[in-house]
């Protein structure tokens, strides 16, 4: 089993066209991810994150998602990604 970063630690640089982060970045390193996306990205590759809004229901109510979004928001300050 591997995470996303992992997974993208396995490939060569410049192999992808295009990444796909579906619900996941808030769970993973953004600023390791990032990293990893510009070395395996090809030099017109491209990535897009989808995630929920913060005021969606799709967890029942808003906040939980407020808090998701808020510990995402304060790991990205901690790697300087704010």
């Amino acid at each position: 089993k591997m995470d996303g970063i992992a997974y993208l630690q396995t490939l060569e640089d410049n192999s992808l066209d295009f990444v796909t982060v579906i619900c996941a970045v808030i769970f993973m390193d953004r600023a390791l991810l990032e990293h990893e996306l510009g070395r395996v990205l090809k030099p017109e590759g491209r990535a897009i994150y989808v995630n929920l809004s913060p005021s969606s229901n799709f967890f029942g109510d808003c906040g939980f998602n407020a808090l998701l979004f808020d510990n995402w928001a304060a790991k990205d300050a901690e790697n300087g990604l704010d």
